[in-house]
């Protein structure tokens, strides 16, 4: 599993940037820096890429191919934090990019800040894998169509006798019960991209502090590329925890949110 994670990075990394086109509909200013980005990165320089590739989310621009292209800019420089953070991004605009994913799982056992392993039902393992697959889109979709099939059931078990009532009973019952995890999954990340703050540790090492300032107790050092969760902001500082039982402050400097609009 490790060897094939590895094999899909390296390709991921050394893939020409330039392959990919600029964002649809991104402004003039956007595609030119991006093709920049191209070239720069084509030729070695990643830094001069990833500055030119922030361009276009200086400007708005909020793409997967922006993310993607910074993520790889990103592990080339061996910042792992916003390697990880851009993994994220992108995966939350489609969570279906199997690639991210397997990259994301792969940047994730580089970090210094390893969360011990738990025994876990792979029932529930698949389950959550679909989950973190369905976008909100695709959710809304299946919804849709689900409730097409249950309305249809249900006309063929009211107006039908015999076989074909007992037929469109089971497709209305079907319909209603697969819909149940779709609903749940969908209305989930509905409100997680709305209210659910996560964040990611983008220095190499950071102190997490009982207080929001440099003079408070220190409780642990966290080090790059660390999942956090994000409860609130005061100042100049996160209110953040991390794991169960740890909570403290954190220098927003330090920290990259990976939904912005979560904490507005």
């Amino acid at each position: 599993m490790k060897t094939r994670l590895a094999i899909v990075l390296l390709l991921a990394t050394l893939l020409p940037a330039g392959a990919h086109a600029a964002p649809n509909g991104a402004p003039a200013e956007c595609a030119a820096a991006f093709a920049r980005g191209n070239e720069a990165y084509a030729a070695g320089r990643w830094d001069e890429a990833r500055l030119s590739w922030e361009k276009c989310l200086d400007l708005g621009v909020r793409d997967r191919r922006v993310y993607y292209n910074l993520r790889n800019a990103h592990f080339r420089l061996g910042e792992t934090g916003w390697a990880i953070l851009h993994y994220e991004k992108a995966l939350r605009i489609d969570p279906a990019d199997a690639d991210a994913r397997a990259n994301l799982e792969l940047a994730r056992s580089k970090r210094a800040d390893l969360r011990p392993a738990r025994e876990s039902d792979p029932v529930f393992e698949k389950l959550w894998a679909l989950h973190s697959r369905l976008s909100v889109p695709l959710g809304l979709d299946a919804l849709l169509a689900l409730s097409f099939l249950f309305g249809a059931g249900l006309s063929l078990a009211v107006l039908f006798r015999g076989r074909v009532r007992h037929c469109g009973a089971a497709l209305a019952a079907v319909a209603f019960l697969a819909a149940i995890p779709v609903a749940l999954s969908t209305g989930y990340k509905i409100w997680a991209d709305e209210f659910d703050a996560r964040g990611v540790v983008l220095e190499s090492a950071v102190d997490l502090r009982s207080g929001p300032s440099s003079r408070d107790q220190v409780l642990a050092t966290l080090h790059s590329g660390t999942d956090l969760e994000v409860r609130s902001k005061t100042g100049e500082w996160f209110l953040v925890r991390a794991g169960d039982d740890l909570e403290g402050y954190l220098p927003a400097r330090s920290l990259g949110l990976v939904n912005e609009d979560a904490l507005r």
